[in-house]
């Protein structure tokens, strides 16, 4: 394997692990559909603004988000909006093995009924 190759599955390993939260997930499709302050984050999403800002930090050391200064107030910002489909994209892959799980529940239930 070529050390380039290994050096970019390094980098995707750090970015999965930096989307690896369901909080950091939901960060970002909100403030890639809207543009929010950071200390509307908490509300938005009846969270901690400590647990919000340590997340916000996952993401911007992951190169996920920037932020942006508009007078006193920071806007996180998405860094690449091409993560947004591919985000979309396992939300419907998380609802077909979600599926796939019951079907096969269903089927283990019956043969052991």
């Amino acid at each position: 394997m070529d050390t380039k190759d290994t050096s970019l599955d390094a980098l995707c390993a750090e970015l999965l692990q930096a989307l690896a939260h369901p909080l950091r997930l939901k960060l970002l499709k909100l403030i890639g559909r809207k543009h929010v302050c950071q200390c509307e984050l908490a509300g938005l999403l009846k969270e901690h603004p400590v647990n919000i800002s340590r997340h916000l930090s996952v993401l911007e050391r992951g190169g996920l988000i920037r932020f942006e200064k508009e007078g006193t107030r920071m806007y996180p910002l998405v860094a690449f909006p091409e993560i947004l489909p591919i985000l979309r994209d396992c939300e419907k892959l998380g609802r077909r093995i979600t599926a796939d799980r019951v079907k096969h529940a269903r089927r283990f239930t019956q043969r052991t009924a």
